[in-house]
């Protein structure tokens, strides 16, 4: 599965992303310039007897990055993305449906009229007083540049995917229920005792440090650089015409809207619908002057050095690029740039002045980290003037004091996996030294309680293990054929 699904959605079961949130009313992010190869019209990949269009990703990937978008506040920026790989993740994402589609087909698994029908008319956006509205739904599709027909074939895709995973669904067996409850019940009556290693206890001196440097110079490298020879267009200095501004709201208004999603009146868009004419027109005219700039009839305005740490400069753009490449048109907040690439500067150790201070630091927290497991491993044998907690779960964190939530927990899970009864845990700069001194399993009326989780989670792990296993022989038996590259 998906790196991102597993680390943020542990459960999560492949479906198409066409809900209310995700699909009506999500606005589109691209993710650059792409090329297709080898393929016919605008499929990107081919898995199977199954294709994904260009539409296909562009839609699963501003969900994606919408996804991202809320986790960093709304600060995501689409360089950022680039090294998150998210067009990546998109594209696994409809691979993996697509597997799971070819192996419904197999199984003649297919979405009747009506089931589609009863999909679309049951979302809220496209109803009025509990009803559904065609006109509605028609003119909602219309304003985000949806096609019905298309629309409506991701529904036909994602009715046949939950029938699929219904199909796929085991019941919990008793066995299973018992033996999560017995392990969600048990109770260690807990002493615990807190100790800490300040970094500033640590000594250190000149020849440890620089000693600790040669051996892992390695580890502290400057980073990529790039000398480019540069010619930028800046969108401000363009003028347009009306017309050009007029034509472009009426064939794309539906990119200005208000807080509450609404298209803005042109006289309110205005000022956005210029920029946005203006910036189009910037990237026309460097262009013409990426052409004239190869061919050597025009010289670069300026040189300039960017690292792979620029927080000025689109360095997504200068990927798996070399000495000599030229970068066509760069999208900048205002304008547009085209470059060449004179020099790549491979990253190499720093000098020991340089890095100095990051060692010096790294040591520090290693030596403390050290001393720290010394101290914990010996008040573990012999805890004394620990706090006791009574009897503690492993839902049970409120009961850690001096813990963050995420600690707490992160703790009891661990204490919970050992048969240890004297122990420690690590916690950056501090420890939670442990002595269990009896078991007990908690009264069988609170497990009875929460015996509805117990059975959905449960339900959800088999869920998620079948499809991950699944995938995994549907990517042995069906080719997958991918166009896109970056161009």
């Amino acid at each position: 599965m998906i790196t991102w699904m597993q680390t943020h959605r542990k459960y999560l079961v492949v479906t198409i992303w066409i809900s209310t949130i995700a699909f009506v009313g999500a606005g589109f992010v691209g993710w650059g310039a792409y090329s297709y190869g080898g393929n016919k019209g605008d499929t990107v990949a081919k898995v199977g007897d199954r294709e994904i269009s260009v539409n296909e990703l562009q839609n699963t990937y501003s969900n994606v990055y919408g996804y991202y978008n809320q986790l960093f506040g709304g600060k995501l920026t689409k360089e950022k993305a680039s090294q998150m790989h998210l067009q990546e993740i998109a594209l696994e994402k409809l691979t993996n449906e697509a597997l799971l589609l070819n192996y419904a087909d197999s199984l003649g698994i297919t979405a009747l009229k009506d089931e589609v029908i009863n999909e679309y008319t049951s979302i809220k956006a496209f109803q009025e007083n509990g009803v559904f509205n065609k006109e509605r739904y028609k003119q909602i599709l219309r304003g985000q540049g949806i096609n019905e027909k298309t629309f409506e074939h991701e529904l036909e895709k994602s009715v046949i995917l939950k029938k699929l995973n219904t199909a796929l669904n085991l019941p919990v067996t008793p066995l299973e229920k018992a033996a999560m409850t017995a392990a969600t019940s048990l109770a260690d009556h807990l002493v615990v005792k807190k100790i800490t290693q300040s970094l500033e206890d640590v000594t250190l001196d000149d020849a440890e440090i620089k000693k600790y440097w040669e051996s892992h110079k390695t580890d502290y490298m400057s980073k990529i650089s790039y000398v480019l020879e540069t010619i930028t267009v800046q969108s401000g200095d363009l003028n347009v015409s009306d017309a050009d501004v007029t034509a472009y709201y009426n064939e794309k208004k539906y990119k200005f809207k208000d807080s509450a999603g609404k298209i803005l009146p042109f006289e309110q868009a205005k000022g956005d619908v210029i920029k946005a004419v203006q910036q189009k027109a910037a990237k026309t005219a460097v262009l013409k002057k990426y052409l004239a700039f190869k061919k050597g009839e025009i010289k670069a305005e300026k040189k300039e050095v960017v690292d792979a740490a620029s927080s000025t400069f689109p360095v997504a753009a200068l990927k798996d690029k070399k000495a000599g490449d030229y970068l066509k048109a760069v999208a900048l907040p205002n304008g547009y740039l085209t470059a060449h690439i004179e020099t790549v500067n491979k990253p190499k150790p720093l000098p020991f002045e340089d890095a100095r201070k990051i060692v010096e630091m790294k040591l520090r927290q290693d030596k403390a980290i050290t001393l720290l497991e010394a101290k914990a491993k010996k008040e573990s044998t012999a805890l004394q003037d620990g706090e006791d907690l009574g009897f503690v779960t492993p839902a049970d964190s409120a009961k850690i004091k001096g813990l963050k939530p995420q600690e707490a927990s992160q703790f009891l899970q661990y204490l919970f996996s050992k048969e240890d009864k004297k122990g420690y845990f690590i916690l950056a700069n501090n420890a939670l030294v442990y002595n269990i001194t009896e078991q007990t399993f908690s009264n069988q009326e609170t497990n009875t309680s929460k015996m509805e989780n117990i059975v959905k989670n449960l339900t959800a792990m088999k869920a998620n293990a079948i499809q991950s296993g699944l995938i995994k022989e549907l990517k042995k038996k069906y080719k997958i054929k991918r166009f896109i590259k970056e161009g």
